[in-house]
């Protein structure tokens, strides 16, 4: 049975942040949690340096907007979710959406990518909503918008082995459930970094490194890629 989603920029509830990217001209990154140590390698970034966090509330850019006021922050995403992040930081960092170093955008991700001078792309709990077809249409996009020169230093892990079985260690049967739950609910899937890096080549980008975070529960880690 093929369940087929409504192409919308609207992530669901759970899908609500990104994950930090390493210094880069122009950097995309894909990843399973939030990275906090990450956000010391934003300062490299010059000041006025343009962050995208594309779907989502917000919450993960909150501590890299409280940490580097020198970076400015886009947050986009459908009317309803922006509407509730802004209500989130008008009480928790006010002073950032004054000053307009942080701005909230109404964006469907699957049309042109409106910010064409950004230095991160932020992913984080989009793209395993959605099949291949449809990642592609929103990598396609980003990567359009993407400037040409760029620089990323991470550290390579082990991703999960082919196929994704429960049987992949006790720690990682989160990794096997979401899998399916993505699959059953909204067409979508968990991919190993062999299947992202597909994507990657195929639109655009090119997979620069895959760090393992100490502590980090799940078959899935961050993933830095540069246009191409």
């Amino acid at each position: 049975m093929h369940i087929e989603p409504k192409r919308q920029a609207c992530t669901p509830p759970r899908t609500q942040a990104q994950v930090p990217a390493l210094p880069a001209k122009t950097t995309l990154s894909l990843a399973h949690r939030a990275l906090p140590i990450a956000l010391d390698l934003l300062l490299a970034r010059k000041p006025g340096s343009v962050v995208v966090d594309v779907g989502g509330v917000g919450w993960v850019v909150l501590p890299v907007a409280k940490a580097h006021p020198h970076l400015r922050i886009v947050i986009q995403d459908s009317e309803k979710v922006v509407k509730d992040g802004m209500d989130n930081w008008n009480a928790q960092l006010r002073e950032a959406l004054r000053s307009e170093r942080v701005i909230f955008q109404v964006h469907d991700f699957f049309t042109p990518q409106n910010v064409k001078n950004a230095s991160v792309f932020f992913m984080r709990y989009i793209l395993h909503d959605w099949p291949d077809e449809d990642v592609r249409r929103i990598l396609e996009q980003l990567r359009r918008a993407a400037e040409p020169h760029t620089s990323a230093e991470y550290t390579l892990g082990n991703d999960a082995p082919e196929p994704l079985l429960p049987t992949y260690g006790a720690a990682n049967t989160m990794g096997y459930l979401e899998d399916v739950l993505m699959m059953v609910n909204l067409n979508g899937k968990e991919r190993t970094v062999a299947d992202v890096e597909k994507l990657l080549d195929s639109t655009g980008w090119k997979l620069k490194h895959v760090q393992r975070i100490g502590g980090t529960v799940g078959f899935f880690l961050p993933i830095h890629a540069v246009p191409v």
